[in-house]
């Protein structure tokens, strides 16, 4: 095992729109391929990312109202947050470019929007390769649960609370 990445990367944030479909989905579909092997099996990660498409982001974008933010690096997307209510929905970024910094930016964007938005915390369903990052950003287990993915296996994830702080 080799030393953590650390490096910082330079990358554009910007709100998601419809036509950034198919690099989020490349990202997502990436990401729990590559990342997720962190703490779960080959077949988990297959069954986690099947059954991913496009139109599941512009569904969330404009149907729900889920708000998405990407992150661009020459003019490629790499990374995204999206947030729903006091909720964040996903955060995923590309393998390549993992433990650089784009995740926490992306994720700091959703959490002030939130908090400006007046909710007194943020929630999410973390998978267990994220466990560290969210606490690492002040995020704290409220239980460990199963959860069946798209493709019918059940995971072991974890709800994850991070109240606003006074000052």
């Amino acid at each position: 095992m080799g030393e953590p990445k650390t490096n910082r990367v330079e990358c554009h944030l910007r709100q998601g729109v419809a036509d950034d479909a198919f690099g989020i989905l490349e990202v997502h579909r990436g990401s729990i391929l590559r990342l997720g092997s962190l703490a779960y099996s080959e077949a988990e990660c297959l069954s986690w990312a099947f059954g991913l498409h496009a139109k599941q982001y512009v569904q969330a974008m404009k149907a729900l109202g889920e708000t998405y933010w990407v992150a661009e690096m020459n003019g490629f997307i790499c990374g995204f947050c999206s947030y729903l209510g006091n909720e964040v929905k996903g955060l995923y970024v590309h393998a390549d470019v993992a433990r650089m910094g784009i995740g926490t930016r992306l994720l700091e964007k959703a959490e002030t929007e939130i908090f400006a938005l007046g909710h007194d915390k943020i929630d999410l369903t973390a998978a267990l390769s994220a466990k560290g990052f969210y606490r690492k950003h002040g995020y704290s287990s409220v239980q460990e649960k199963s959860w069946e993915s798209r493709g019918g296996l059940e995971m072991t994830v974890l709800q994850m609370r991070k109240p606003r702080t006074i000052g």
